[in-house]
């Protein structure tokens, strides 16, 4: 699907959308321009498709994506370069919508100027929020955006000369952004892409205490955002192509196969990106059993002319869990505090929980899983403090050999190999920054792992996945959980 974005020349002394922008001065200057148009977006942002944008679409970064820097090519950063008519001194604002007091702003770095955060409390609802007020040279100047924290959404930008306040609602654009010469200069054609999987919900919103969402004691980067891979259920994957030039592109998408992933269309496109165009290439992804646990890259091959270009996501397959709990877990304990699954054996068939007995139980997957491929227990067990739970599952490996094991966790986790403790990250921090890395042996053959989790307050979730060391990692797959043999429980 193809859209055009025709720039209809720069509004000075303007009514935009018929609504005048208070009361004009002479020189008045109002630039306007999407935010999708981006000349280059870097995941964690992604291009979302909603009614109520401008255009229809919007730069998001989802809720569960992660906050603040990543890795190398996945910052969450989009640029903009756009011409200014005059010089001046702007207000830059941003329509925005935010989903809560610990999703309620991003980093704007204008031209020249120092990195700005622009944020406000009003949560649920698209509206303008007023960012920096940089003193701009007429020209081209280049704007950037950046991830600080998930859960937001831009739909456009508004550069207005000082003192001017925006409209309500949309605002009629009238720039499309360009490609500056020189060392600031754009690829031709910029790619990203976007990947949801179906009847998977967004995670709810939660506040954190400040403190806790900044920091934090993992290992390293941020571990980078990853796209939930279920057997049967399909992935939609979006190849956004921003033609920065005012040459038309014409090509071929190519999507990689990958072994446990079926294609439900086409494993190629021809796609043509008009001048200054935003064009979408669809494809569909099913998960299957055989898709081993672990991450995999999905690339697209595009071909222009005698070009090849790239771009791609990461899918997660995680593994899938029997849940025992919550156990209530004594407040302000550390996880050291054991309760019956850890004391009595994985393999019963029920425990005591206070006045309670609990069992393992099973849940929809629509209900366990974010689409990042975390565990979200407060779905499970409800908004609670200081409670533990236990899950449990089995893997197979073909083939012996060393790999990493990835746990991360909100608030405490750790995890258990064939009842041999292998990992645990204990900091009351957001999952994405409590993390730990641990080499472990796998045996050819049939394992149990055992997980527990406890929660002190807010989100209350978990992830765990097999990475690879150098050389070739061993392949982990996930037992079905119909299949899983636990013996004779009691």
């Amino acid at each position: 699907m193809e859209r055009r974005y025709v720039a209809t020349g720069l509004t000075v002394l303007a009514v935009l959308m018929g609504t005048a922008l208070g009361a004009p001065r002479t020189g008045t200057v109002a630039v306007c321009f999407e935010a999708e148009l981006a000349n280059r977006l870097e995941p964690v942002m992604e291009i979302h498709e909603e009614g109520r944008c401008s255009g229809g679409r919007a730069v998001v970064i989802r809720q569960g994506a992660g906050a603040g820097q990543s890795s190398t090519g996945a910052n969450g950063t989009a640029l903009y370069s756009v011409p200014i008519p005059a010089s001046g001194r702007y207000d830059v604002w941003l329509r925005a919508r935010w989903l809560d007091e610990c999703s309620n702003s991003i980093l704007l770095l204008p031209p020249g100027g120092t990195l700005c955060t622009v944020t406000d409390h009003t949560f649920g609802n698209w509206h303008w929020v007023r960012g920096c007020a940089p003193h701009l040279e007429a020209g081209n100047h280049t704007f950037m955006l950046r991830n600080r924290e998930d859960g937001v959404a831009v739909d456009q930008f508004l550069i207005l000369s000082a003192g001017q306040k925006p409209p309500r609602g949309v605002v009629r654009p009238n720039v499309v952004p360009g490609n500056p010469s020189g060392p600031q200069k754009h690829n031709s054609l910029a790619l990203a892409v976007t990947a949801v999987p179906r009847k998977l919900p967004g995670k709810p919103p939660r506040r954190y205490d400040v403190r806790h969402s900044l920091g934090g004691t993992g290992d390293g980067a941020a571990y980078p955002a990853m796209v939930c891979a279920l057997p049967g259920v399909a992935i939609d994957l979006d190849l956004w192509l921003r033609n920065n030039t005012s040459t038309p592109a014409h090509g071929a998408v190519r999507l990689r196969q990958i072994a446990g992933l079926r294609l439900k269309k086409s494993e190629s496109q021809d796609v043509t990106a008009a001048e200054h165009s935003l064009s979408q290439v669809s494809f569909t992804v099913v998960p299957e059993e055989e898709l081993p646990i672990g991450e995999h890259p999905v690339r697209f091959h595009i071909r222009t002319g005698r070009k090849l270009r790239r771009a791609g996501t990461r899918l997660i397959r995680p593994l899938e869990w029997q849940f025992a709990g919550p156990f209530d877990h004594p407040a302000k304990s550390t996880i050291d505090v054991a309760h019956p699954p850890e004391t009595d054996g994985v393999r019963r068939k029920t425990y005591t929980a206070g006045k309670k007995t609990v069992g393992w139980k099973t849940y929809p997957r629509h209900k366990t899983y974010s689409p990042f491929g975390f565990v979200d227990l407060v779905r499970l067990f409800g908004d609670v403090r200081w409670k533990a739970c236990y899950a449990r599952t089995q893997i197979t490996v073909r083939e012996s050999g060393d790999c990493q094991l990835v746990l991360m966790g909100d608030d405490m986790v750790r995890v258990w190999i064939d009842g041999v403790r292998t990992a645990t990250a204990d900091a009351a921090l957001p999952a994405t920054l409590n993390r730990r890395m641990a080499r472990i042996t796998l045996t050819a053959g049939k394992h149990d792992v055992l997980l527990k989790s406890c929660q002190a307050r807010n989100y209350w979730e978990f992830f765990v996945t097999f990475a690879p060391l150098a050389g070739r990692p061993p392949a982990v797959f996930g037992v079905p959980l119909a299949n899983q043999d636990w013996g004779s429980p009691k």
